[in-house]
């Protein structure tokens, strides 16, 4: 798997301090009070157990959506409200202000990393990944966008990199039926591949399994299988591995004569 890039693990740090705090706030706020220098009150307390609602909820919609841009955002607005609540509790004698100082400058750079996040976000990552435009990969010559999917165009998404998915597209020469675009799928769960492929105009191919975009989903298929299980999944039911022509040919299991058994890869 490709590294994930410097916003994405910030990302899951600011959700994760997000939980940590949240969950302090609402299980102890006098003692944060105190911690930040703020004068333990039945008011302040229930300002704080807000606070901690509000973390709370960051911190899992960080983690739920894919990707985070509007939680994030949220998070800057959060922080200028928090800002100015400090600076409002700092101008009262009765508050802690060396300690209220600390956590001014904590806060602001608090601010600074979640105004950086939501940035990069922004900027690589405007929309969902599966609404039409692939993501960048980082690399120095950025490609411009493409349509990343269009109804009824093959595509699989597979846990491994593009690197690796690469060499096993060569092998199956799905590159020759149409153009193929590489995506990071949402969630890190993996990489999507989409092939914009012309669609056939012969329905007896299609009614046969000789159809291209068959021929296609089956080959990203076996690419799957052979990346992530590490072979081919066959039976004696379908001693080639998944084929759209083989439901054509239905057959019960059975012992393979010799020609299956070379076809399939079991005897040289």
């Amino acid at each position: 798997m490709t590294t994930q890039p410097p916003e994405r693990q910030l990302a899951r740090f600011l959700g994760l301090f997000s939980f940590g705090l949240g969950a302090a706030q609402l299980a102890a706020p006098d003692q944060v009070n105190k911690l930040i220098g703020v004068r333990p009150s039945a008011k302040t307390d229930a300002i704080e157990r807000a606070f901690g609602v509000q973390e709370l909820s960051a911190g899992q919609g960080i983690f739920a959506l894919s990707p985070p841009t509007p939680v994030l955002w949220s998070r800057v607005a959060g922080d200028i409200v928090h800002l100015g609540m400090l600076a409002r509790a700092y101008q009262s004698k009765r508050n802690d202000r060396k300690r209220l100082a600390r956590t001014i400058a904590a806060v602001i750079g608090i601010t600074i990393v979640d105004t950086y996040v939501s940035v990069r976000y922004q900027s690589r990552w405007p929309k969902e990944p599966t609404q039409g435009r692939p993501l960048p990969t980082g690399s120095s010559e950025e490609e411009p966008f493409m349509h990343a999917s269009v109804p009824g165009n093959p595509a699989i998404t597979i846990l491994a990199s593009e690197a690796e998915i690469r060499s096993r597209l060569q092998q199956f020469n799905i590159e020759e039926f149409g153009q193929v675009v590489v995506t990071r799928a949402p969630g890190d769960r993996g990489t999507e591949v989409h092939v914009e492929m012309t669609k056939s105009s012969n329905p007896i191919k299609k009614v046969i399994g000789d159809d291209p975009e068959q021929v296609v989903r089956d080959n990203l298929r076996r690419v799957k299988q052979l990346i992530e299980v590490g072979e081919i999944v066959r039976s004696d039911a379908t001693p080639e591995g998944i084929s759209a022509k083989r439901q054509l040919k239905q057959r019960p299991a059975q012992p393979l004569d010799e020609k299956e058994l070379a076809k399939a890869g079991g005897r040289s």
